[in-house]
């Protein structure tokens, strides 16, 4: 105010003062105030101030200080909680009194319930996740909290009805061996649908597979070799599946081959048949290879008795049975060797009788009437010579060493062999005479029996003969006495024969 002065200049000047303090005090918490309106805990009252400004600047300085704790305690929570994930957090503003501590409170409860809710979702997890669906989420909650509680819930009863029934299905199908078991898990959707669908097929799937070769394979134990697996199938099935058809195959083609076999053999009597199964290995090809073997023995077999048995029915006695059998086969040719062998020994036998019996009433017809024993010796030489396929022949008579006296039981060693009669003789080079035991001649004399001797004893006749035995040359040689009648009945003479095969000496008794 112009022109006061004195008391009226103070007073002005005391309002002007206060009116000053009063505006920067109020400006000042305005601004501050201001400043914690729009979240700004930074700023404080500074201004100087006295009396219940004072108390005021105060109040409002500690309630800054409060909000900024409030707000850093309550921002730390929600960043452990919100961002870092470390649930448990817990604001602690110490001095809060009012709706500051229930706010505090609030936020307490609001982490420690978000906590909780949160732990138990997550140990419910952890448990699905390690394959453990016996647990729930059993925390109270409301609102979207409350429906993700149920929605695990459902969850963790669908994947346990999910797994009960694969696990069933997998039990009847893998372990029990009950085929056409189906899954059935109700209220699935998506995901939880396909996978039930998918284990449905993939029994289904098995089932009519696994059905599929069961009746394959019983049909090939009952032999019914006529069925295929002609379901659809792939992998490892279908390489079963493959391989149990061409089993089939080789089967059906090795019974068809074995059957053929066994009938051109067995029933219309075709020899020579062998089984031809292509592409077959391991037992399949030693059961072949053994049939083969089978009817190749058993038609060598039979085709050498056959041959054998037909050559015996045109008279040929000289062949035998030498293929190699066993068991009942080889007796069988043992029995049919001897059978032949004694028809053949009967055969020589009786043809031999025959032979001799015709010759014998030959040469004894041609002796009829002749009494001169040389004539006689003579003819004996000439018909027998022949007979018996020698070369040589030579008949001696035991004659006295002296003229006129005749042998008795008495003198019977005081004689010589002297040849009577012969058949291809060679003057000069045979002896005419042999003493008792001299040579092949004068031994079968002395030993009354016939003496033959064959290449094998060559060196041994020409040590008896010597000389004085025979003719030289390879040959077989026999000798043999002859017993004379009467007086002469003891030794009569020997018969003498040689041939390139044999040489017989024989004794033989003289004619009356």
């Amino acid at each position: 105010m112009q022109g006061v002065s004195g008391t009226w200049k103070d007073l002005t000047q005391s309002v002007n003062g206060m009116a000053n303090n009063l505006t920067l005090q109020v400006r000042n918490i305005a601004e501050v105030t201001t400043a914690v309106a729009k979240g700004d805990l930074s700023k404080k009252i500074t201004v100087d101030a006295k009396g219940e400004i004072l108390e005021l600047v105060t109040t409002v300085n500690t309630m800054v200080d409060q909000l900024s704790s409030f707000a850093e305690q309550v921002t730390r929570v929600a960043r452990e909680v919100g961002t870092e994930g470390i649930l448990g957090g817990q604001a602690h503003v110490p001095g809060v009194t009012g709706i500051w501590k229930d706010l505090s409170d609030n936020v307490n409860l609001m982490a420690k319930n978000l906590t909780t809710q949160v732990r138990n979702i997550s140990q419910v997890s952890a448990a699905v996740a390690n394959g453990d669906l016996t647990r729930q989420v059993s925390i109270e909650a409301r609102g979207e909290v409350a429906q993700l509680a149920d929605t695990i819930n459902t969850m963790v009863k669908t994947l346990s009805a999910f797994a009960e029934q694969v696990t069933k299905v997998a039990r009847e199908v893998g372990t029990d061996g009950i085929l056409g078991g189906q899954a059935h898990v109700p209220g699935v959707a998506g995901t939880w649908k396909d996978l039930t669908e998918s284990v449905n097929q993939m029994a289904s799937n098995l089932t009519g597979q696994v059905r599929n070769i069961a009746m394959v394979t019983t049909a090939i134990a009952k032999g019914d070799l006529t069925k295929k697996i002609d379901i659809d199938a792939r992998g490892e099935i279908l390489e079963l599946k493959t391989t149990i058809n061409t089993m089939v195959d080789q089967l059906s083609s090795f019974a068809e081959e074995v059957t053929r076999v066994a009938r051109e053999v067995g029933t219309e009597g075709q020899l020579g048949g062998q089984a031809r199964v292509r592409d077959v290995d391991g037992t399949w090809r030693d059961l072949t290879e053994s049939v083969n073997e089978m009817a190749g023995n058993l038609t060598r077999q039979v085709r050498a008795i056959a041959r054998v048995a037909t050559a015996v029915t045109r008279g040929d006695l000289n062949l035998k049975i030498d293929v190699d059998a066993s068991g009942e086969i080889q007796e069988l040719q043992d029995y049919i060797n001897k059978m032949i062998a004694n028809l053949r020994d009967t055969t020589i036998a009786n043809k031999e009788q025959d032979w001799l019996k015709g010759n014998l009433a030959r040469i004894s017809a041609l002796m009829q009437g002749r009494r001169d024993l040389e004539d006689v010796a003579s003819l004996i030489m000439s018909e027998l010579t022949p007979v018996v396929s020698a070369q040589h022949g030579a008949f001696f008579l035991a004659m006295p060493l002296v003229d006129g006296e005749d042998l008795n039981a008495a003198d019977e060693e005081q004689f010589e062999l002297r040849m009577l009669g012969s058949y291809g003789y060679s003057m000069g080079s045979m002896p005419t005479s042999f003493q008792p035991g001299e040579g092949l001649i004068g031994t079968a004399a002395m030993e009354k029996r016939t003496i033959l001797v064959g290449q094998r004893a060559q060196r041994l006749s020409e040590d008896l003969l010597g000389a004085r035995g025979g003719a030289a040359g390879p040959g077989d040689r026999a000798a043999g006495g002859v017993r004379g009648e009467g007086a002469r009945r003891h030794r009569a003479g020997v018969v003498h024969a040689r041939s390139r095969r044999s040489r017989r000496t024989s004794s033989t008794r003289s004619p009356r």
